[in-house]
């Protein structure tokens, strides 16, 4: 462990408020007895209890005296429950697949690195578990109150209730209870029982426990922290923090927290011989966790001191020794320093770290990206979100949504999981219509840890905003969407909801009541709830606006219309679609196409009303119909297109000649999975021209749309290779046995399925096809990629190994680790350990953090593999 030279340091190492002995200490022992004499002995104290809305103690009473308040076990058993207490450390830094953004964030939402766990006894079955104590999220009055009383008491108890208060409610701390905190994470320990004086002890027999660790980093920490966010000279509220950062014999553990506590505020440049724990050359006895802290500390200043002018003076010199050490989170930590610093280094060590062994240094290298403000950053960026795979394209999309939300909910659609489950966390962190209907249609998805990540995503909304999506949810979601999302329902709402087992009819029911009881809105008839803009109409106005938009637009088709009237009617419409677009929409789905396009003529002067694009889109003219679709386009990839529009674009689809405008029309419903959208793209799949048909594949591959596995079967044998790969690639996106086999009846080359095509195509497109079979649960496929592993180049089993990865099937597991056990490519190894990370889900994984070679991680999986297989066969 690094420790200071033993030569005592002189007490002027510190400056900005780090000065010597800290002369104030005089003028506040002075001003302490000032206010007693006084009795202002709460002093700012009584300003908290006002905040707190805690009542201030009854004349005649005093506050907690920790000499004389004996609390027992019992009395505080229902603050905290548990028996046995103890403070974790943990990661504070975001985890890169939060984005750039988040990092940011810290500067006025700082995460705290020690917390609060629990061990739960089941005296039944002699067994103990962890449980994480929340101390992440904001407590109520009433938990604030209670940590008020209880942070004085002389207890375990008393303890965690002054360090929890100091975290939530930094500027509410009295004297008292900064007094209490500064002394468990300066001194550690609790205050000695009081002596009975009658029958005195030898005070060697009462000797106090020592505080555990663990327990003083977590006082310091919520110290340090309380002292910057209460106002104060620096030099007054660092003082004591400056004494004991010059002690030669500090622990190495409290030293490094207190880098971090004070680095809000200080530059670490002050700190007493800093620099030197950045050296591993000179000094072997500095460690990775000697330079993690410090590099810690340099972060979070530059991330509290944004505005600062990045000169070297402001770092240690030997910081610089880190851009060589091999250790990934001082990797990590320092590439995330020098873009948050925005340094012309930067950009350059980011993208030789793009290359690291480690997967996790490359994830944090993209993350880090995402801060520069550079054009090459994001052209590296966009080509892995475009062409990488797995964890990086989330991390890049995170990096480049955080400036763009645009593109994250594009991505809506994706065929990766763990892209939809990226765009369902950022929704839920960005409250909006967009959002919405993002998350509209991925509780809706046809993965349930899609649908899963869609509920989570919300937790945080008001009840009136999660109402509509935990309905949809409870209403048409899958077993455990529905479980879900009745339990929130029911937390948010306080009422008991129907059986999970129950019909949609029935689940309806209970939600039309819960919407009448607490004033929300459902659509009759429908499953789909009220959108955003229309919950605070009235139903009875929502049905008069129907009305009035039905007789407008059937006086729209009357041939004697007059100029006057028609420009009357316009106005009212473009009001109508301005105001509450979501009627109008539901009026016009009930007019044929026919219809639809003589209204369009008669409002193709609109600037506003979307039909009014169509009367161009109808035309003969070929320059207005491609300007017609390209804002078709733009429309659909900003907002969800209405069935009526839907069904245009494909009426406009069948007769389309010209194949650039076709393209365009199939791009502008790709986000769309009505069954007017799989009409088009049926439409799509048969038209004439080949690079339409791979559009309707591309977007069956992407919505992974069984209906549509009857119109792909042609398509396995188009004759144009194109077509040929993007239907196969569809038909295992597709999850419809059908495509396995194809028809029993019909002429073969027209209604066989995948499995025809084995022997009959060529090597590449052979792998394409057992692929797609194993995306149908095809065991043989599986067992034929397994063997290609071994069978083929380098570089093939690089791919095939990519293209498992991106299965997502854990069964492929136990195979690829007897693979990797004796793979001597060391790129191999790695490409299937990332692999394993992702198709095995998290919880069922091993604990890889202790290896730092790739190796060493192979073999935890061989371990965990000869466990997981005795449990696997019994099951």
């Amino acid at each position: 462990m690094y420790r200071l030279p033993s030569a005592k340091l002189p007490l002027t190492c510190l400056r900005v408020g780090l000065q010597g002995p800290f002369s104030g200490l005089a003028t506040f022992t002075l001003w302490g007895l000032l206010l007693c004499l006084t009795g202002c002995q709460l002093g700012p104290g009584m300003f908290a209890l006002a905040r707190l809305h805690v009542s201030p103690p009854e004349e005649g009473m005093e506050e907690a005296n920790p000499e004389t308040d004996q609390t027992s076990v019992e009395e505080v058993s229902s603050t905290f429950p548990h028996s046995d207490y103890h403070w974790v450390s943990q990661e504070i830094w975001p985890e890169p697949t939060e984005g750039p953004r988040a990092v940011q964030e810290l500067k006025n939402s700082p995460r705290f690195r020690w917390t609060l766990q629990a061990t739960q006894v089941d005296h039944l079955k002699k067994t103990e578990k962890f449980i994480e104590i929340d101390t992440k999220s904001a407590p109520d009055q009433d938990q604030l109150a209670d940590w008020w009383d209880q942070a004085l008491k002389p207890t375990q108890t008393g303890s965690i209730s002054c360090i929890l208060l100091a975290r939530h409610a930094p500027e509410s701390l009295d004297e008292l209870r900064l007094n209490r905190l500064e002394s468990l994470a300066l001194k550690g320990g609790w205050e000695k029982p009081k002596l009975n004086p009658e029958n005195p002890v030898a005070e060697e027999s009462d000797s106090r426990p020592d505080i555990q660790l663990n327990d003083q980093l977590a006082a310091l920490e919520a110290w340090c922290y309380c002292l910057w966010r209460r106002p104060g000279n620096p030099e007054d509220k660092y003082r004591q923090a400056g004494e004991l950062l010059q002690q030669v014999d500090l622990p190495d553990e409290v030293r490094r927290e207190l880098w971090t506590g004070l680095a809000r505020s200080l530059s670490p440049s002050l700190f007493p011989n800093f620099g030197q724990c950045f050296d591993q050359q000179t000094d072997p006895t500095v460690t990775s966790e000697d330079q993690q802290a410090a590099i810690d500390a340099c972060l979070l200043y530059a991330i509290t001191h944004p505005d600062l002018n990045n000169t070297n003076a402001e770092w240690p010199e030997q910081i610089w020794q880190l851009r060589w050490s091999n250790h990934p989170g001082v990797a990590i930590r320092f590439g995330l320093w020098l873009a948050t610093t925005n340094h012309s280094l930067a950009e350059s060590f980011l993208q030789e770290q793009l290359h690291h062994l480690d997967p996790q240094v490359k994830y944090a290298a993209l993350r880090s990206l995402g801060l520069l403000d550079s054009e090459t950053a994001s052209k590296t960026l966009r080509s892995v979100l475009d062409q990488g795979g797995g964890q990086s394209r989330v991390v890049a999309l995170r990096a480049l949504g955080d400036r763009d939300a645009d593109l994250i909910y594009r991505y809506a659609h994706e065929g990766d999981r763990q892209i939809r489950e990226a765009v369902a966390a950022f929704a839920g962190k960005n409250p909006g219509g967009r959002s919405e209907i993002a998350l509209s249609r991925l509780i809706l998805d046809s993965v349930p840890q899609v649908q899963l990540a869609a509920v989570s995503a919300i937790s945080e909304w008001d009840n009136e905003q999660a109402f509509s999506l935990l309905a949809r949810g409870f209403h048409q979601g899958m077993l455990q969407t529905r479980q879900r999302c009745r339990e929130e329902l029911e937390n948010r709402f306080h009422q008991t909801l129907a059986q999970i087992e129950e019909t949609p009819e029935a689940r309806l029911a209970i939600l039309r009541q819960l919407a009448e009881s607490n004033g929300l809105s459902v659509l009759s008839g429908a499953t789909e709830m009220v959108a955003s803009d229309e919950r605070s109409t009235p139903l009875a106005d929502l049905e008069s606006l129907r009305a009035e938009i039905r007789e407008l637009t059937q006086e729209l088709l009357k041939p004697e219309l007059t100029t006057d009237r028609l420009d009357e009617i316009r106005l009212r419409l473009e009001q109508i679609a301005g105001e509450t677009p979501q009627p109008l929409h539901q009026e016009w789905d009930r007019f044929s196409d026919t219809d639809l396009l003589r209204i369009s003529g008669q409002l193709e002067l609109s600037t506003t009303l979307d039909i009014a694009l169509f009367a161009d889109l109808d035309s003969d003219s070929l320059s207005k119909r491609r300007l017609a679709a390209s804002r078709l386009e733009q429309l659909g990839q900003k907002k969800s297109l209405p069935d009526w529009s839907v069904r245009l674009a494909g009426r406009r689809l069948q007769r389309e000649q010209d194949p650039q405008i076709a393209r365009i029309l199939m791009r502008a419903i790709e986000n769309e999975t009505s069954p007017a959208a799989r009409s088009v793209a049926q439409i799509a799949l048969a038209h004439t021209w080949a690079d339409v048909r791979v559009l309707g594949c591309l977007y069956a591959q992407k919505h992974r749309l069984p209906q549509l596995a009857v119109s792909l079967l042609p398509l396995l044998h188009d004759r144009n290779p194109a077509v040929q790969l993007a239907a196969i690639n569809a038909a295992g996106a597709c999850r419809n046995p059908i495509l396995l086999y194809g028809l029993p009846h019909g002429t073969p080359e027209q209604q066989s399925g995948l499995r025809s095509l084995l022997g009959v195509v060529n090597r590449e497109r052979e792998r394409s096809v057992l692929i797609a079979m194993a995306q149908l649960q095809d065991e043989q496929a599986r067992t034929e990629l397994i063997k290609l592993t071994y069978n083929s180049s380098r570089q093939d089993v690089l791919e095939i190994i990519q293209a498992i990865s991106e299965l997502e099937d854990a069964s492929f597991a136990p195979a690829l680790i007897r693979r990797g056990w004796t793979e001597s490519d060391p790129q191999v190894l790695r490409s299937i350990l990332e692999t394993l990370e992702r198709i095995v889900p998290r919880e069922n994984q091993p604990e890889l953090s202790a290896a730092q070679f790739d190796r060493d991680r192979m073999a935890i999986w061989v371990r965990w593999s000869e466990k997981s297989a005795p449990l696997s066969q019994s099951q």
